[in-house]
């Protein structure tokens, strides 16, 4: 397991970030897709020590500006061959809900800037 900063766990307690993943989220043979949560410790909630989404979930972003906005966009495509559960992370808040994916399936999420992707993590 590994031993997250103090900081760290502060910050995670209350917050979904990519510092709240220990370092040590790496596959494992119980794990090999490396889909699971990370272990993390000194009292961090499931919550808080979620993983990213495992490469066979393919998320390419888009950006489409129209002066003065700017609209982007996220497709999610479940290529991992069972169902998945993601969530995506925005910058700025209003992430969507933990939704679920069957295998082969496609998601699409928008936002308008100054809100941003940030990244897609299991749950």
């Amino acid at each position: 397991m590994t031993k997250l900063h103090p900081l760290r766990v502060l910050l995670c307690a209350t917050l979904v970030l990519p510092a709240c993943v220990a370092d040590d989220a790496t596959p494992t043979s119980d794990d090999p897709a490396g889909e699971g949560t990370a272990t993390a410790t000194d009292g961090l909630t499931a919550t808080a020590a979620r993983a990213y989404a495992p490469a066979c979930i393919a998320r390419p972003v888009h950006y489409l500006s129209v002066p003065p906005l700017t609209e982007g966009w996220v497709d999610l495509t479940n290529n991992c061959g069972k169902t998945m559960h993601v969530k995506v992370v925005l910058s700025l808040g209003g992430d969507t809900d933990c939704m679920t994916m069957k295998a082969g399936a496609t998601k699409q999420v928008t936002w308008w800037l100054p809100t941003d992707y940030d990244y897609t993590i299991t749950c």
